[in-house]
């Protein structure tokens, strides 16, 4: 016999007397910890002015994180912990 398993992903709220609350059910919940955040206009423009020398960084500090230009934003960006899941 076959077995399988699914993993869903449960969002739920907690009013201030600490009841729980269900938000919404997923079926295909993300298991990344990361959230991408888009330059600032003018960081995006100098980037974009200079992409012919763009050189990444390796640091990796909240503020000094690498431009990145994954599929998960259709624009430059970086990547950073969400503070949620911390």
């Amino acid at each position: 016999s076959m077995r399988s398993c699914q993993v869903l992903g449960f969002d739920v709220m907690l009013d201030s007397k600490r009841k729980p609350w269900l938000l919404e059910v997923n079926n295909s919940p993300s298991m990344a910890i990361d959230e991408c955040l888009a330059l600032d206009p003018d960081e995006a423009a100098e980037y974009l002015q200079n992409l012919h020398k763009f050189r990444p960084t390796e640091k990796r500090g909240a503020d000094q994180a690498v431009i990145c230009r994954c599929m998960d934003m259709g624009q430059p960006h970086r990547h950073r912990t969400s503070t949620v899941d911390l």
